[in-house]
């Protein structure tokens, strides 16, 4: 591997990790049905849970990029409250999706319906934080 070949690849990793975890994120939410997670938990479609972008879930601070499908990433250890239109929900982080943009979040039906219709498919413009 030529050495600008090396400097490519370790800037590339570095844009990764140097997204901003804290603080408000504001993205769009979908509705998903959950089951073995990426964090290792099989959840229901009842369970207020949620899953975060795939390159989010790996730049939380103390992710490793050896962190496996079903490896102990940090942010499983977490919790979002996700917010809009008046409306707050707490839920447990526990998958990630690997199609999302890097704000993106998916939840159950159950809790997408706290804030709109199913037929909606995608509210925009949701705030959450990580706790």
């Amino acid at each position: 591997m030529s050495f600008v070949s090396r400097i490519i690849g370790f800037l590339l990793i570095a844009l990764v990790v140097v997204h901003d975890v804290s603080g408000v994120h504001t993205g769009d939410m979908f509705y998903f049905t959950p089951g073995l997670g990426a964090c290792g938990f099989r959840n229901t479609g009842s369970q207020h849970v949620v899953s975060v972008s795939t390159e989010f879930f790996h730049s939380f601070p103390g992710a490793t990029p050896d962190d496996n499908k079903y490896g102990p990433n940090p942010i499983c250890q977490h919790y979002m409250t996700i917010s809009s239109n008046g409306t707050s929900v707490l839920a447990q982080i526990v998958d990630y999706c690997e199609q999302c943009e890097l704000y993106s979040i998916g939840v159950p039906k159950a809790v997408f319906q706290l804030f709109a219709n199913l037929g909606v498919g995608v509210v925009h413009d949701v705030k959450w934080v990580v706790e």
